[in-house]
């Protein structure tokens, strides 16, 4: 469980700056052409925020909020560690960023080159050829533009937050939504998808689209698919 606990991720020394207009609004951002747009969960067009170059003040609802929100990371059966709220959180709640180091496709599959891949969570346990077992935290992010597709990986194995700790469900209460405000490379932000009450574990999915795996899922939903996906993966359109 030793690591690092970083708020933003950490990102490649070649990452460009997104190229945007900052807004010229003074007490709230109204302005949807120079602040992107409303940030409605349910639509696949992707989101921008506000970023450091623009004057408004903490309060724009093109900002995300600084989460002030209990999380505890504690045993969950079947499982190894989990991710538990330690309050009631509404839907539709942001509850931080999934953070880490920002790594390219190569340094990828050299962190996921083994003979068997054995997923417990987004804690993935790794059992090379050697018979050696290491653990790291990886979610991809892939998105489809008008470019081609951008493929994100976040590593977490050493640094990163909380929300790294959170297992895999079939039918989760957590939605991983790429967005951006200063960088080209998106931000792995997570939200609620409905009430949550105290106590209860934070779950997210997988990939719906991935091919499932040969590990038994332990999430105990009545929806559950049995066994956990291949690939930790998020799409976004």
């Amino acid at each position: 469980m030793n690591y690092i606990d970083i708020s933003e991720s950490i990102l490649p020394s070649d990452t460009l700056p997104l190229d945007t207009t900052p807004c010229d609004c003074e007490l709230t951002c109204s302005n949807q052409l120079f602040c992107g747009h409303t940030i409605d969960l349910s639509d696949p067009d992707p989101v921008y925020l506000c970023n450091t170059s623009c004057p408004c003040p903490p309060s724009c609802p093109f900002r995300l909020p600084v989460p002030f929100i209990t999380l505890a990371v504690n045993s969950s059966p079947g499982k190894g560690l989990g991710l538990f709220a330690g309050q009631d959180i509404p839907a539709h709640t942001y509850i931080g960023d999934y953070t880490g180091v920002i790594v390219n496709s190569r340094e990828h599959r050299r962190i996921e080159s083994p003979d068997v891949l054995l997923k417990t969570g987004v804690d993935q346990t790794i059992i090379t050829s050697k018979g050696e077992a290491t653990v790291n935290y990886v979610l991809t992010i892939r998105e489809q533009s008008e470019r081609g597709l951008l493929t994100t990986h976040i590593d977490a194995t050493s640094s990163g937050s909380k929300l790294r700790f959170m297992n895999h469900s079939c039918v989760p209460n957590v939605s991983v939504i790429p967005m951006r405000d200063d960088w080209v490379l998106p931000r792995a932000t997570c939200w609620t998808t409905r009430d949550i009450k105290g106590g209860e574990e934070l779950g997210i999915c997988y990939g719906e689209g991935s091919q499932l795996g040969k590990v038994v899922c332990q999430c105990g939903e009545k929806e559950c698919r049995g066994f956990l996906p291949l690939e930790c993966q998020f799409d976004g359109d």
